[in-house]
């Protein structure tokens, strides 16, 4: 049986940038962590302190950089 999140993307990008991590979820998510990779694991820790710190952007606790500073950056 499938579990469901409703998101509600504030712009095209956004929603596109659910997609995409929807899909590579439902590819490489388990829920049996024998068999999760170090690489799967290292992503999930990743993606969890990357939620961790928009919300930290969204309530103001942290300051976010604009995305063209970031690709200059790049």
């Amino acid at each position: 049986m499938a579990n469901t999140i409703t998101i509600y993307p504030n712009s095209k990008e956004e929603e596109s940038l659910y997609k995409q991590l929807a899909k590579r979820l439902n590819n490489h998510f388990t829920s049996d962590k024998k068999k999760l990779s170090d690489a799967n694991i290292r992503f999930l820790k990743e993606l969890e302190q990357a939620v961790q710190e928009l919300n930290a952007i969204k309530s103001g606790k942290a300051k976010g950089r604009e995305a063209k500073a970031l690709i200059d950056e790049l």
